[in-house]
């Protein structure tokens, strides 16, 4: 179900499932390490990401954004931050078949938003995709295979 206003998923989804006797739902949890991990080895390319870190640390959250052609994944303060911090969420691009699908992601709400028009189906394989990351399978594109083989 997609609404503008998050406040009012819960509500209508479980008002709709009790109408038709639906079973109830369970939440993605995509704020674990694993998620995360295997959901940075899915997307094509990370051009916006937010980290948070904890209490013991001097920063509550910090913002990295890539210029156009980079890929924050490769960047050497990306590692560095995802070493030291814990990533909340951020602006990825991911390829189905021959077409770009951009959306930010925020991990702990479980909450995604498509920044390019993006058709039904399009919008449920990136549903697809994040139920069967967060299931434990993993994806692994032919890119991925070739930069391992040649490395």
């Amino acid at each position: 179900m997609r609404v503008s206003h998050r406040s009012m998923v819960k509500p209508v989804a479980f008002r709709t499932m009790g109408m038709m006797k639906l079973p109830t739902v369970f939440r993605l949890n995509l704020y674990t390490e694993a998620f995360v991990k295997s959901f940075l080895i899915w997307i094509a390319s990370l051009n916006n990401a937010r980290f948070t870190f904890g209490e013991e640390e001097d920063l509550g959250s910090i913002s990295l954004s890539a210029k156009k052609t980079i890929d924050l994944r490769k960047t050497e303060k990306f590692k560095e931050l995802f070493d030291e911090g814990y990533l909340r969420g951020g602006h990825v691009t991911i390829r189905h078949g021959s077409d770009l699908i951009n959306f930010r992601i925020f991990f702990h709400d479980t909450r995604v938003t498509f920044t390019s028009f993006a058709n039904e189906e399009e919008i449920t394989f990136v549903a697809d995709a994040l139920e069967k990351i967060a299931q434990g399978r993993e994806f692994r594109g032919p890119k991925t295979i070739l930069d391992k083989f040649f490395a």
